[in-house]
């Protein structure tokens, strides 16, 4: 089996070609594409595995509204995927829940990311940049007394 990837842009979303599965006289059945928006979806996913992770985080008004809204388009631009190769960088920014080891939960999202993009796609991801940008208060424990109401 070949080990060359090739990276394509199209319609502004970028993929990796991995060569595909080999018939038994070497001859190649076809190429596998894994677009970015992929990598993305692998990516959220993750994120919703960690205690702390409270969003993907947007970067301006623009974003927190569109967000509000419901646009998926919020949650793409706070991931950025880049494809070089066989390799894949991967750039995101959250909100974490008050109360977080911020480096702690950081390092987790970085491993945890790296971890099931590769396990899931075959790249190596290299390297994982996580920016905070905000704080959300924790959500209240089912049957929490300290949030009553009168």
């Amino acid at each position: 089996m070949k080990q060359t990837t090739a990276v394509k842009k199209n319609m502004n979303e970028s993929f990796a070609v991995l060569p595909g599965a080999t018939f038994s006289n070497g001859g190649e059945i076809g190429a596998i594409k894994i677009y970015s928006g992929v990598v993305s979806s692998i990516v959220k996913r993750a994120l919703s595995e960690i205690p702390g992770v409270s969003r993907l985080s947007g970067s301006s008004v623009v974003d927190n509204l569109a967000e509000w809204i419901g646009s998926r388009k919020i949650q793409d631009r706070s991931i950025m995927v880049r494809l070089s190769g066989d390799t894949v960088e991967i750039e995101l920014s959250v909100n974490l829940y008050y109360g977080s080891q911020l480096p702690v939960v950081a390092a987790e999202i970085q491993d945890k990311v790296s971890t099931m993009v590769h396990s899931i796609t075959g790249l190596n991801v290299m390297p994982v940049n996580v920016t905070i940008r905000g704080m959300d208060e924790a959500p209240a424990e089912p049957g929490d007394s300290s949030q009553t109401q009168n």
